[in-house]
């Protein structure tokens, strides 16, 4: 107890020396899924020489950076880091959920390993149309997890250290336990009806009277998530998917109405498939093909690249970036109008991805990025007027997560960069803890679509989208690596559901258009616009100038309350001094969710 305290204490101490506000964002819209953004946080940005690492806690920060100085790679420094979030921010990730992993080599080699939740085999297209609260509660709402299935292959092929090495400080972690940081108390208070419903969840974040969660700085230990991390280091992933741990979680499944059998866990296996590319004003945009939403980015990239190449419309300097500085605060509003404008362009793309092993995704990508439907996507956007959400799904194409993390990890050393997204799904995924592992389960199945039916972040049913056995489900996970002359100069991704493409792309834009820095860029108030619903939503501290000049021209304008947020961001820019041969490494993570950044 004496070490576990000191332990806590130590964490405290760090946030106490904070470096203090910050930004404070956001809402009017779906407060379910904003929260309060911690009140004082970490240092959340960082130059380094040689490697960096960008997550959303300082601890995990610090363990990916001490995996790098072992000699470890890019790809061990994310396992462990991420293996840390699943421990101090289980509401976001953790080894009952899934992901995407971005890796591009220093050889110059760029491939996607998706292990993304699965549906179990027994399910169907319309399991849930009498009952859609199934997808979100419950253990119907639960898919096959791949987190472990996507360390392992990742491991096998780009790690260096020893798989339990990964493992180490994690099970230390979850043992000795860590205190309850702002943004864990925020959601403990916020969905402690939902999760009193769990043994497990009780156990593990209530006080000894059983109703009251901690609060923070308060010790949280896990030891029954170290058991199973322990015995998933000593064993091997098939620990997880063949043996204890496995007939732990299926048995609990099965006493609770949740369909989910050993062969869906045994049969579970990892896709690795080739990034998708794009050429976007001098850089390669590298990122994840379907299911995520890497394609969608990619078009509105696109589109937004022919509108500001219109005669005339825009100054750029030698560099080919905007004069932003320079920039009137009415040339400022058509540059964000057209930045929306191919927002909602990358939106109906999203419509139409789904996981490729069950539809014909490769022409649809294909077709979707060729210059010319690009052109003809860009040629229907007007300087002042915005339309009605129809006119963006008919131009050349039929019409068809907010628990998530996202870290970054770059190493100088080797050229390796990683840019993972993780997810449960929504906040604590379905609200259920296994009180035998520890480990709390996804609700991953919500992110099918569900016949006639909107799904938690009100985006349209997609029939190229319905559950069916073992097929992975649409997500928005948009994890993107951009090269200049064949070298990494950023590592970026977001979290929020569906706000990730809005808010990942506005990021990216900020430091390859606008010039701006990945601090600025990553911190500054944003916007959100997903074609459907067809209103335009800014954080609270936007411009009140340019609302109404977007206003002007029809955007259905929705200002946020003060310090509620809804995404967050992380990235690491490389820049290169070839006068003086040195590198610049910046990495920032977002202060909206209490982001941390480590690295030498």
């Amino acid at each position: 107890m004496i070490l576990s305290a000191l332990i806590a204490w130590g964490f405290i101490f760090r946030e106490a020396t904070a470096l203090g506000e910050g930004f404070r964002v956001n809402s009017r819209v779906d407060v379910h899924h904003l929260s309060i953004k911690p009140k004082a946080f970490y240092r959340n940005d960082g130059d380094y020489a040689t490697v960096a690492v960008a997550t959303e806690h300082p601890e995990c920060s610090k363990i990916g950076k001490e995996m790098l100085l072992a000699g470890g790679s890019a790809v061990d420094s994310a396992i462990s880091a991420a293996l840390c979030i699943g421990i101090i921010n289980n509401f976001s990730s953790g080894i009952g959920g899934g992901g995407f992993m971005l890796i591009r080599t220093g050889y110059g080699q760029s491939t996607v390993l998706n292990f993304r939740e699965a549906a179990p085999a027994a399910s169907t297209e319309g399991m849930f149309e009498h009952a859609p609260q199934d997808a979100k509660r419950g253990y119907r709402s639960i898919a096959i997890p791949g987190e472990i299935r996507g360390f392992e292959a990742a491991h096998a092929k780009y790690g260096r250290l020893s798989w339990s090495q990964l493992f180490a400080p994690n099970i230390a972690l979850a043992r000795n336990g860590f205190p309850v940081t702002q943004k864990l108390a925020s959601m403990l208070d916020k969905f402690q009806d939902q999760l009193r419903e769990s043994p497990g969840m009780i156990e593990t974040y209530f006080k000894e009277d059983g109703h009251t969660p901690k609060g923070f700085g308060e010790l949280i230990q896990r030891p029954n998530l170290a058991n199973t991390l322990e015995t998933i280091a000593n064993e091997g992933a098939n620990a997880f998917y063949q043996g204890a741990i496995a007939r732990a979680l299926v048995k609990d499944i099965a006493a609770h109405g949740g369909i989910a059998t050993m062969d869906d866990f045994k049969d579970y296996d990892v896709v690795e498939s080739a990034a998708e590319t794009i050429n976007f004003r001098g850089y390669e945009i590298i990122t994840a093909s379907a299911p995520t939403s890497g394609p969608a980015a990619l078009v509105g990239l696109k589109v937004l690249s022919e509108l500001l190449d219109r005669p005339g419309e825009f100054e750029f300097d030698t560099d080919g970036m905007l004069k932003w500085a320079e920039m009137s605060t009415s040339q400022r509003a058509k540059f964000t109008h057209y930045l929306i404008e191919a927002l909602k362009f990358a939106y109906a793309t999203r419509m139409k991805l789904a996981d490729p092993r069950f539809a014909k995704m490769g022409e649809i990508i294909w077709k979707g990025l060729k210059d010319a439907i690009i052109q003809r996507k860009a040629g229907a956007v007007k300087p002042n007027k915005t339309f009605p959400p129809g006119h963006y799904t008919e131009i050349g194409e039929e019409v068809a997560d907010k628990g998530t993390m996202h870290l970054n990890v770059y190493d100088h050393r080797d050229g390796m960069a990683v840019s993972f997204t993780s997810t449960i799904n929504l906040e604590f995924g379905s609200k259920i803890m296994n009180r035998e592992t520890g480990i709390i389960y996804n609700n991953e199945m919500d992110d099918f679509s569900i016949p006639g039916k909107p799904n938690e972040f009100q985006l349209p049913p997609s029939r190229v989208n319905f559950p069916k056995g073992r097929k992975r489900p649409q997500s928005s996970s948009t994890p993107m690596i951009a090269l200049k002359d064949g070298q990494v100069v950023l590592i970026i991704g977001g979290t929020g559901g569906s706000r990730i493409i809005a808010s990942t792309m506005q990021a990216a834009v900020g430091i390859l258009v606008q010039g701006l820095s990945a601090a600025t860029a990553v911190s500054m108030a944003r916007f959100h616009h997903q074609l459907i619903p067809n209103e335009l939503i800014v954080e609270h501290e936007y411009p009140g100038e340019l609302e109404q000049l977007l206003a002007n021209r029809g955007h259905q304008v929705h200002r946020l309350r003060r310090g509620l947020y809804f995404s967050g961001v992380s990235a690491i820019t490389v820049a290169r001094d070839a006068s003086c041969d040195s590198t610049v490494i910046t990495a920032v993570s977002d202060p909206r969710k209490g982001g941390s950044t480590d690295g030498f």
